[in-house]
């Protein structure tokens, strides 16, 4: 066997080969080094021994095990899997003295079978590792569980499981607190992301808590947040994020609020759109940054009142502004128009506390005013999916400014206005498909759908716009009719042939429709 002190002097050449950076025409150089190392030391305990000693067969393992990994770093995975599980016996006989190296085991094998898209596989390798830290806490690695958990949050996410995935995601930010093994920006990215994910299922007491969380943890890099100030290019994306997240934290309950308040405010149905949190979860407390307490636990966070709508609108509004102050439109053309058509939604919600019909046309031509403003400026060429996107929410404004004033008995031709820049904005969006390859069938299933209910609500409006038509132009009038009785008839020939899912319920609409205007057509023809 080697003497102890070469054995010594051999593991600290390893390290400094794998610590070293190699040239990009030769990346694993030091590497190769390093198992060479490895396996010249593994030779010289082994070469005429036919019986190894306990602490012989330990020693081999232990090499085993770092040339296991290295292989792998070297994407010699397949021979690095099976070297790593030939020396699992010994390692696991022996736990105690191997805790570290077998969570570094665990780990890679996981990682192995994830990449190979055997995820269930890669997922029991990493309980295992879970497993051991939690019976071993004492002499365990924190980061190396750490990694363990974040590989673990992964997996369940592989496998469609958002909730365990968010779980292991959440653990894995509170590990990295605890061990101190995080970058700030990353940290804080992550928690963001986390947040989004729980704003979608309206658990706003933690979203609250993971962008408290987030702002704690960036304020050792920048400060306090609210003396960000936001600016172009890479470096403040992060920051940027945080209060896009924060946003996004007051739009969402400005939207969940206005849903409660449409669906008649009633009590009983208010946890149709929001999740009362009697407590935050431990993995989600993150007590090492002693966050001032959540003002959304125990009580709910909606609201029926103008006057909290505005509250809430405005402190949206001021994040958003300040978002778009690092994504501008020049250089960030998508986030830009994301971020629009966010604040577009963030009017919408609030028109709906407003009782004055005249104010509520006025937030929804905000609306459409920053829309108008960024196609202005836009290739459609070159953005075809925001140029697609802004024209469909053009229709949908206009549409609503039209139902506005019409529920307020405003005169007809300021119906007509709005409802006639609705129907334009419609055919636009519809034309935009004209060149689709193949034709309308081979769309992708969204933007066929997005595209049959344009032509529906382009139908409808159409249909409206008959009503309160100028006195005195019969034959443009009536051509309201006949268009619209065409893009009824088309959907319902278009989806008798084609399955579209998600349209069931339009579509009997749909027909009824254009059955009653054909007779109401044939009728007005004939007198």
């Amino acid at each position: 066997m080697a003497a102890p002190g070469t054995m010594k002097e051999t593991w600290t050449k390893v390290e400094d080969l794998l610590k070293r950076r190699d040239p990009e025409t030769e990346p694993y150089k030091s590497r190769y080094e390093a198992i060479k190392v490895l396996r010249d030391a593994r030779e010289r305990i082994v070469s005429g021994n036919e019986t190894l000693t306990v602490e012989e067969e330990k020693a081999v393992a232990a090499i085993d095990h770092r040339i296991g990994l290295t292989k792998v770093s070297v994407d010699e995975r397949g021979e690095g899997e099976e070297i790593l599980n030939g020396c699992l016996e010994v390692l696991q006989k022996h736990e105690g003295d191997f805790v570290h190296q077998l969570q570094e085991a665990w780990n890679m094998l996981g990682i192995v079978n994830f990449e190979r898209d055997l995820t269930s596989q890669a997922l029991e390798y990493f309980k295992r590792a879970e497993d051991l830290y939690h019976g071993r806490k004492e002499s365990a690695s924190g980061s190396h569980f750490s990694l363990t958990l974040f590989y673990l949050a992964q997996a369940y996410s592989n496998l469609g499981e958002a909730e365990q995935g968010a779980r292991y995601c959440a653990l894995t930010l509170d590990m990295q607190l605890r061990t101190k093994t995080y970058a700030t920006h990353d940290w804080t990215q992550n928690a963001v992301q986390l947040a989004g994910f729980y704003l979608d299922k309206a658990q706003f007491a933690t979203a609250y808590n993971l962008l408290e969380a987030a702002k704690a943890v960036l304020r050792e890099d920048i400060g306090e947040l609210d003396d960000f100030i936001p600016s172009g290019g890479n470096t403040g994306d992060v920051p940027a994020n945080l209060v896009l997240g924060w946003a996004k934290f007051y739009l969402r309950l400005l939207v969940a609020s206005r849903e409660w308040k449409l669906s008649g405010g009633a009590e009983g149905f208010r946890e149709g759109y929001e999740v009362r949190e009697e407590e935050v979860r431990p993995e989600l407390r993150f007590e090492s940054l002693d966050l001032a307490p959540c003002p959304f636990l125990t009580k709910s966070a909606l609201f029926l009142d103008f006057g909290q709508a505005r509250t809430v609108f405005n402190k949206g509004m001021t994040y958003f502004k300040r978002a778009m102050e690092h994504y501008k439109l020049d250089g960030w053309v998508t986030e830009h128009f994301q971020i629009t058509m966010e604040v577009s939604a963030l009017y919408r919600a609030l028109a709906t506390f407003e009782t004055d019909g005249h104010r509520a046309c006025v937030m929804h031509r905000k609306r459409s005013k920053r829309i108008e403003v960024v196609l202005e400026d836009l290739n459609p060429k070159y953005f075809p999916s925001v140029w697609k996107s802004g024209l469909l929410e053009l229709a949908d404004i206009y549409r609503e400014i039209m139902e506005v004033k019409s529920s307020v008995n405003r005169p007809a031709g300021k119906v007509y206005k709005a409802g006639a820049a609705s129907a334009q904005y419609y055919k636009k969006f519809i034309e935009s498909f004209d060149d689709t390859d193949g034709g309308i069938e081979n769309l992708e299933e969204d933007d066929m759908l997005y595209y049959i209910k344009a032509r529906f609500e382009l139908g409808r409006i159409l249909q409206k716009l008959y009503s309160v038509y100028p006195e005195g132009q019969g034959d443009s009038r009536n051509s309201c009719m006949s268009e619209s009785i065409m893009h009824l008839q088309w959907i319902e020939d278009f989806t008798e042939k084609h399955d579209v899912e998600g349209f069931a319920q339009e579509r009997a609409l749909c027909v009824e429709m254009k059955n009653l205007l054909q007779t109401k057509f044939s009728l007005l023809k004939a007198s």
